[in-house]
């Protein structure tokens, strides 16, 4: 049996593939609720295709959830899955992983593996690892190349597998366990601890598209190209709204981090949709899985139930994730119930013809500056 400690969106995505791979699995949460909500086949969060194979899996037994620690005494392997999100200290906030293997060390049986897959960086499993020593387990580090909204496919259909170790036994472990995705020709990188921490860091080239060194100063750059988009978001939306955003309504489309994910965390529009907050902007949004999340983060926005409730008597429309349902849009129709037929495209999502010819101003980033406002450095298209 193989434990999965955390029941976030990796986790439980995490939790369905290990079953779908043969292996009897355990969800391992201290949060009641959500093991309650997971047990009874619902997910806290949204995911394409994972829901039907967890429900199967759970009437099979093949996956369940505990909120009891002790269900880490019935398992040989663990799987630590639980989130580093960015502190501001450091590049990584590595406390939960430090509380999961100090809730696993009272548990751990000698020969006991434990995989680690949260995101970390050099030099932490050193330091796990001699957590590990006294009782006589091992740790194996398995960087995890997941996408959002595409997790559960990303753990049965991996481009490669990476796990870094000190020792044979540990390996042999991870290779077993995965012994069905090997068997089909994914290939197998084996390396040590350091190599593995570093590969970790391979999402941030997945987010950015771009293939350069791994340096501070080139994720420093493009943090700083992020915040400008956001900005520049913001330009396009006072642009939009006559040259002022204090007492004007937008509806925004699409606060989540990008389409086919429920997740919000840092994403652009968040920041977006937080500084018209800030400029006294009475914002609705819409998003298909979203707002819970959102809520959470701007409680101070109206959410609503459509798109076309997003629109009712705005000053203009923002729309900040590229939904496919945004491009199926009924431009003429909205057009009937905006107070303006003004709309910021910020992920060109829309068929910026067809808008303009329902009698809609469309502004996106990346197209030709208005010459009153060029941005720095920017020369105006003639």
């Amino acid at each position: 049996m193989i434990t999965v400690l955390g029941t976030g969106y990796f986790s439980v995505a995490q939790c369905v593939a290990l079953a779908e791979l043969g292996h009897e699995v355990v969800g391992v949460d201290v949060d009641v609720a959500k093991i309650e909500q997971l047990s009874a086949g619902c997910l806290p969060f949204y995911e394409p295709d994972l829901q039907p194979l967890l429900v199967d899996h759970l009437g099979t037994g093949t996956v369940r959830f505990s909120s009891n620690p002790a269900a880490l005494e019935a398992a040989d392997v663990h799987f630590v899955c639980v989130g580093t999100p960015h502190s501001n200290t450091g590049p990584a906030d590595r406390s939960s992983v430090h509380a999961a293997f100090g809730e696993l060390v009272g548990h751990l049986r000698p020969g006991s593996t434990v995989v680690g897959r949260s995101t970390v960086p050099v030099g932490t499993a050193a330091q796990l690892q001699r957590k590990l020593s006294p009782i006589g387990a091992r740790l194996v580090l398995q960087p995890e190349f997941s996408r959002e909204g595409k997790a559960l496919h990303d753990c049965l259909h991996p481009d490669r597998l990476v796990f870094g170790a000190t020792d044979r036994a540990g390996i042999n472990v991870a290779l077993g366990i995965h012994d069905a995705l090997i068997a089909r020709g994914t290939p197998v990188i084996v390396t040590d601890f350091a190599t593995a921490e570093l590969a970790m860091g391979a999402n941030s080239f997945v987010a950015t598209r771009l293939v350069v060194g791994f340096t501070v100063e080139f994720f420093g750059a493009v943090d700083e190209v992020n915040l400008r988009r956001r900005e520049r978001t913001v330009q396009l939306a006072r642009r939009a709204c006559g040259g002022t955003l204090a007492g004007r309504r937008i509806g925004v489309l699409g606060p989540a981090v990008k389409p086919e994910t429920e997740g919000v965390g840092d994403a652009p529009a968040s920041g977006v949709v937080a500084k018209l907050c800030e400029a006294g902007v009475r914002v609705r949004a819409y998003d298909p899985h979203a707002v819970p999340r959102a809520k959470e983060g701007s409680p101070e926005v109206d959410y609503v139930e459509s798109p076309r409730d997003a629109c009712v008597a705005a000053d203009a429309v923002l729309v900040l994730s590229d939904w496919p349902e945004f491009d199926r849009l009924d431009s003429a129709g909205l057009r009937t119930v905006v107070g303006a037929a003004s709309v910021v495209d910020a992920r060109g999502a829309l068929d910026a013809d067809q808008w303009r010819a329902s009698g809609w101003k469309v502004h996106r980033l990346g197209e030709r500056y208005e010459l009153d406002d060029p941005p720095d450095g920017i020369r105006q298209e003639t």
